[in-house]
């Protein structure tokens, strides 16, 4: 999501009268932060549990005082919400973040989120595990020379979170925990998001560690129970049981995709954009003006698949005008960034 789409999107919105973006793909939440500083009415959605903490801990002000938030948190039980963490942390990291944990516990409702980001934000930094994209164990991890180090690194985060939502307007947002393929609003003026790409990384392994630091996870079972939630955006995240785009020009796309693994990447990309397709479906229904979708291609098994053409035809088969524009080169060759813009034909 570019700084330069995002500015075009919302002055053409304007434009046209347009009061209330939906960010069905809401993720890091960067369409809903830039809504209510353009001054707009948003709606979030997400069916990943730790999308919707991380945007609601960037759009609602809070006033905690720090140095009661460490005594707090030294006076605490030390609080871990899953077992699991143990593979992740030493045991001396473990038991000061398990610290800061428990004091968490002891906020109130809208106060949490932001210390829940600013804790996941440092159980990363210090954690055994590498992002190469996807989570790795390391052999390697930052020593701890003082044992308030990790604290004092949390306290200065969370200070940092209070003043940034300071400067924000007041909001009128709305964060939803669903799954867009199925559910959206029953009116929706416009939409700016940015859907997982197919073969990204696994967005719940991505950010297990954040789900199981929050609660959200206690074990394994119920991170796979995520994972099948969400769409597969990679070979990992597919399912057996889920159902898949079932077009003979889409078939014939996917006879391109060759190699040892072209069977886990052909039922990821079916199932991808079986997702897809229900989505632009329930869309259909309810879009007033306009939906912004920026996406990428990619290459899987010496096959080029480009995801912005199949999601424009999968559009045009719901009754929706459709244009692409390319705004942008990825991290690879061959890779592009593009803007699929919808609208109804009416």
């Amino acid at each position: 999501m570019t700084p330069e789409i995002t500015e075009q999107f919302f002055e053409e919105a304007k434009e046209v009268g347009c009061r209330t973006v939906v960010d069905p793909f809401v993720g890091s939440g960067t369409v809903i932060v830039e809504a209510i500083q353009k001054e707009f009415n948003a709606i979030g959605i997400d069916v990943n549990p730790w999308a919707i903490t991380t945007t609601r801990a960037k759009i609602n002000p809070i006033t905690i005082d720090i140095k009661n938030l460490r005594e707090t948190i030294e006076n605490a039980e030390p609080y871990l919400p899953s077992d699991r963490l143990k593979k992740y942390h030493t045991e001396r990291q473990l038991r000061q973040l398990a610290k800061i944990r428990g004091g968490i516990e002891k906020l109130q409702q809208i106060e949490k989120p932001p210390a829940l980001v600013a804790l996941v934000a440092i159980a990363e930094k210090y954690s055994l595990i590498k992002y190469s994209p996807a989570p790795k164990y390391s052999k390697n991890n930052p020593l701890i020379e003082d044992e308030t180090q990790i604290l004092t690194e949390f306290l200065i985060r969370v200070e940092q979170a209070i003043q940034d939502l300071a400067k924000l307007p007041t909001n009128n947002a709305e964060l939803v925990l669903a799954d867009s393929t199925t559910w959206l609003p029953q009116k929706i003026d416009a939409v700016l998001t940015s859907p997982p790409f197919a073969n990204n990384v696994d967005y719940i392994r991505h950010s297990q560690l954040a789900l199981l630091w929050a609660g959200y996870a206690k074990n394994s079972r119920e991170l796979g129970r995520l994972r099948t939630m969400q769409i597969p955006s990679c070979e990992a995240a597919a399912r057996r049981q889920k159902p898949q785009l079932n077009q003979p020009w889409f078939e014939s796309a996917l006879s391109n995709v060759g190699g040892k693994r072209k069977k886990g990447y052909r039922r990821f990309l079916a199932q991808y954009f079986y997702a897809i397709d229900k989505h632009l479906q329930v869309l259909a229904e309810r879009l007033e003006w306009e939906a912004w979708y920026t996406v990428g291609n990619s290459q899987l098994g010496g096959a080029e698949i480009q995801t912005q053409e199949i999601m424009a035809k999968l559009a045009q088969k719901h009754e929706f005008k459709t244009k692409i524009e390319k705004i942008g080169v990825r991290c690879k060759p061959n890779r592009s960034l593009y803007l699929v813009k919808l609208c109804k034909k009416n």
